[in-house]
Formats: structure tokens, C-alpha cells, sequence
């Protein structure tokens, strides 16, 4: 996100502040997702060699083959659908108690100010 000519200008200086840092994180973010992809390039490249190594031996007998490569990527994130739908009901209901407390504070302020709730 970047900001108009008008909010640099005219706007709350704090915004820019803000932003800049925004930009700093999203580029944090890309570093880190860009070192892990050299890093898993990296570990297709070994597998690789590993695969071959056999046949790099200078002595090697003649029936020798090579080691047999993955037929499957790599599995990038070890849970399971049932780990990731258990996260999502804990976030869920820890954003409900959330909302749900948030709700009560504001209606026993509303009580003692004396406002009618709104339908």
C-alpha cells in the first residue's frame, strides 16, 4: 500500500510512518519467502546428486544404477486437513468469547449511561 499525493501532503503525518513500516514488513516477508525457496531448490539439487551419486564413483562396477528420484514434491507443511480445521475452530471460538465480552462491556456502559439499546 502506498499513500495518494494528498494524504503525503495534507494528511496525518503518522500515516507515512506507518506505511514505511508496513513496506518494511511486506519486504521482511518476501526475504524470508525468497531464502526459503532457495533453500528448498537447494534441497531438490542434493536429492538429486544423492540420486546420481552412484554413478559418479569412479571404481563403480558396470550393473550399477542409479538411486530412484522422488515421484512426489516435497510435503511442504506436515498438518493434516484435521490439525488445520482444529486451528481454525479454536481461532473461531476464541474470536466469539472475543466479540461476546466486547458485547457486555459495552451494553453495561450503555446501562449505566442510561441508553436505550438500539434493535
Amino acid at each position: 500500500m502506498g499513500m495518494t499525493y494528498e494524504q503525503f501532503w495534507h494528511g496525518d503525518p503518522w500515516i507515512a510512518k506507518y506505511v514505511r513500516e508496513a513496506f518494511k514488513e511486506a519486504e521482511k516477508r518476501k526475504h524470508e519467502k525468497d531464502n526459503y525457496l532457495c533453500f528448498l531448490q537447494g534441497k531438490y539439487i542434493y536429492d538429486a546428486l544423492i540420486c546420481v551419486s552412484p554413478l559418479l564413483h569412479a571404481f563403480r562396477k558396470s550393473n550399477t544404477k542409479p538411486v530412484p528420484y522422488h515421484t512426489e514434491p516435497y510435503q511442504l507443511n506436515d498438518k493434516t486437513e484435521k490439525e488445520n480445521s482444529e486451528k481454525e475452530e479454536r481461532e473461531m471460538l476464541k474470536m466469539k468469547a472475543t466479540f461476546e465480552s466486547l458485547a457486555v462491556r459495552i451494553n453495561t456502559t450503555m446501562a449505566k449511561k442510561k441508553i436505550p439499546p438500539t434493535e
